[in-house]
């Protein structure tokens, strides 16, 4: 089932699978330079200071800092550059190794973008008009659409025969496609059905929402997270996360085939020859 999973929730739920997120509480203001945080609970999470080598703190107005160093002892943390505030006190801040923000950001973009979901896009028709260009700034090329159907509504709109366009040319053309049909229902209760795969933007902000599976965004996001660790670490990566790519791979592999639409789809690859008619001189399916 798809729920609503906002980009700080992806996050979240990428890093703590990696073992690279936790969250600690300050219990007093910071001091003046708004620098070192103190964190009593930081004792419980670690327990000596290369815990948190090469990591980021994050406070969840928004404010991320690089982690200069810890003193677990003295449960402290020293942040390479001021917090906008010393307003502290009770406070929750998300401590991520190895990853900044913008390799989360990269990490949620590279998971969701080819992620999709089955849309429908409604033409009317014009009588005499053969040419449509579809109002939908998401369908930007002919390989996303799936099929084609005339809708049509001479019942009621509760009562509506769909049926397959035997015959219509496809082409793309300024970031967008046009749909040409040689032939029309003459039918004025009658429309144009497209079905395209519907593909996920960036999100920006971290209330941003993506509606998809949520173990199917979660795994594909902590997926490009491993491929950043690999880059960043070199071949030390292999060692402490090389069996987590390994299962982490296998087990989007199965979200992908459970969730995503695998729908045969028409190959609209040639402009010059229609879709529809005689399935052997006119068109091809593609698997």
């Amino acid at each position: 089932m798809s729920i609503d999973t906002t980009k700080e929730e992806l996050r979240v739920g990428a890093a703590k699978s990696l073992g690279l997120y936790i969250e600690v509480t300050a219990n007093a203001n910071t001091a003046a330079g708004n620098n070192v945080i103190v964190c009593p609970d930081l004792k419980d999470k670690a327990i000596d200071n290369e815990r948190f080598q090469d990591s980021f703190l994050w406070r969840k107005e928004g404010e991320w800092r690089l982690i200069e160093s810890t003193d677990i002892p003295n449960a402290t943390v020293t942040v390479t550059r001021a917090l906008s505030d010393n307003n502290v006190n009770n406070v929750t801040f998300g401590i991520y190794g190895i990853l900044s923000l913008d390799d989360w950001d990269t990490a949620i973009d590279e998971g969701i973008q080819d992620k999709f979901y089955k849309d429908r896009i409604t033409i009317p028709l014009v009588g005499g008009q053969k040419e449509y260009t579809p109002n939908a700034a998401w369908l930007q090329t002919k390989g996303q659409i799936i099929r084609m159907r005339w809708r049509d509504e001479s019942s009621g709109t509760t009562k509506p025969i769909e049926g397959e366009v035997a015959v219509a040319y496809v082409v793309d053309v300024d970031h967008g496609i046009k749909v040409i049909v040689p032939s029309q229902p003459s039918s004025s209760n009658t429309s144009l059905i497209i079905e395209a795969r519907h593909y996920f933007g960036k999100l920006a902000a971290d209330n941003a929402v993506v509606t998809l599976p949520g173990r199917l965004a979660e795994i594909a996001v902590k997926h490009e997270a491993l491929k950043l660790i690999f880059q960043k670490m070199g071949p030390q990566a292999k060692r402490h996360f090389g069996q987590q790519m390994v299962l982490t791979e296998r087990e989007l592999q199965g979200q992908e085939a459970r969730w995503l639409d695998t729908d045969a789809h028409r190959d609209w690859s040639s402009e010059d020859e229609p879709l529809g008619g005689d399935p052997e001189g006119s068109f091809d399916w593609a698997w």
